[in-house]
């Protein structure tokens, strides 16, 4: 259903196979990159990567409020936090601790080899204002509510609740906001978009360009929205 809605409507059952296929691809291109992220090096990210915005990032970073990157489960998103640790940006990134302790072993020692440093669901809010006071990134995906209070938006043609964190921090601390999405491209390629800061003012209305802003990339690369939980729903359990 997922994929059903990010494709244009009346897409015929053909193609939505095609794509599905596609789905399949790129989630195994999204773990084979992990397993193997030891190749990312400056050089391969000289070689193989494009990354577009840093002046966007500058700006923001040189209003010494901290900045945060908010993205969505499209193309390879851990990924992309660690490329940009390696371009020498102190990221710090949003993440659910995995219930096996091993697979949270192999992720934690992957994320240090790029220095990319973890703020682990539970603890956000200090972790948050303490990254944004030292003028430096907070990194999360703003995509999917998986627990707690959400804010309801209008996306793919229908309303689903977006987290509330991202905006509410954002405006209480006055840190930009900017949308970055890391997407596999043609030929082996990588691409690093940062785009210009979300300009609303409220929480809705800034949660809504967000939503906004993620629905035209996924529409853009649908195949590459790794999201297969039920969607339009907020699930009951807690995480």
């Amino acid at each position: 259903m997922n994929l059903r809605a990010a494709l244009p409507e009346g897409t015929g059952e053909k193609e939505i196979r095609r794509q599905t296929d596609a789905v399949l691809q790129n989630f195994s291109a999204y773990w084979v990159d992990l397993a193997y992220s030891r190749r990312l090096t400056d050089e391969f990210i000289q070689r193989n990567a494009d990354v577009k915005g840093l002046e966007y990032l500058e700006q923001a970073l040189s209003r010494k409020k901290g900045v945060i990157l908010v993205s969505a489960h499209l193309g390879n998103w851990e990924l992309g936090a660690m490329l940009m640790s390696r371009l020498g940006y102190p990221v710090h990134a949003l993440a659910l601790k995995h219930k096996d302790e091993g697979v949270n072993r192999i992720f934690s020692q992957r994320r240090r080899r790029h220095h990319l440093k973890i703020i682990y669901v539970g603890n956000i809010l200090r972790g948050a204002f303490g990254v944004l006071r030292k003028n430096e990134i907070l990194a999360l995906n703003g995509d999917r509510l998986y627990s707690g209070e959400g804010i309801r938006v209008s996306f793919m043609g229908r309303d689903v609740d977006f987290p509330a964190g991202f905006s509410r921090i954002s405006l209480h601390t006055g840190a930009a906001t900017l949308p970055a999405f890391f997407t596999y491209e043609a030929g082996g390629r990588y691409r690093m978009e940062i785009e210009k800061p979300l300009g609303a003012t409220d929480e809705k209305a800034m949660t809504q360009e967000f939503a906004e802003r993620a629905q035209a990339r996924i529409r853009q690369y649908p195949a590459q929205w790794l999201l297969f939980e039920p969607f339009w729903e907020t699930p009951a359990w807690p995480v």
